[in-house]
This record gives structure tokens, sequence and C-alpha cells, in this order.
């Protein structure tokens, strides 16, 4: 079984798909040897990032509250939860829908 290293840059470990660290111990991205189809992802996210922090600068303190997070509880969600309190302090209302599609619902009355 192959042992479990990581990047000494970036911390990647060669677990993850794709990841190979070379002898200088610094994985394949860092060392930039990934494809071109890798090059174009990571630079859409790099633009994506981008965007989100013009999104955070326009947004905070100008309101009550700076964004409406919709929570889902899986891991994804808890971080950007995560990220947008403690790392961009903005202050977030979230909420969480319960719906029937993926569990069953018991039979309730809404009222208003």
């Amino acid at each position: 079984m192959e042992k479990k290293v990581y990047c000494t840059q970036c911390i990647m470990s060669n677990k993850n798909p794709g990841i190979t660290i070379s002898e200088n111990g610094k994985c394949n991205i860092c060392n930039n040897e990934i494809n071109r189809d890798a090059s174009i992802k990571i630079q859409y996210s790099l633009k994506q990032f981008k965007i989100y922090k013009e999104k955070v600068s326009a947004v905070k303190g100008r309101e009550r509250y700076d964004a409406l997070l919709m929570l889902s509880g899986g891991k994804d969600s808890i971080y950007v939860l995560d990220k947008l309190v403690n790392e961009e302090k903005l202050k977030v209302i979230s909420y969480t829908l319960d719906h029937p599609y993926e569990s069953e619902m018991p039979n309730q009355t809404f009222k208003r």
C-alpha cells in the first residue's frame, strides 16, 4: 500500500485523484505539470473566487444581515457557512427546508 504523502507547498495529498508528489516534495500542480484540462478548471475556479470576493465586499455591512444561505447540513454548506461567518465576518441568516423528496415527511398542517 502506498504511503500518504503531502505536498510541501500546498499540502495536497498523493491520495487525491490525479495528484502525484515528486522527489522535490511538491505535487504535480505546484510543479506546473498539470494537463490543459486541469489548468482550465483551476483558472475557472480562481475567476469564480474573485467574483465571490467582489460580491462579499459589495454586500458586507449594507443591511442588517449580509447574506441568506440555504443550509442542507452537508459538509459543503457547513463549510460555506463557516467561511462566511468566521473568515468574511458576515451576518448570515441560514435556513433548512424539510421536503419530501429524499425522506418521508410527517403529516403536518402549516399555519400562517
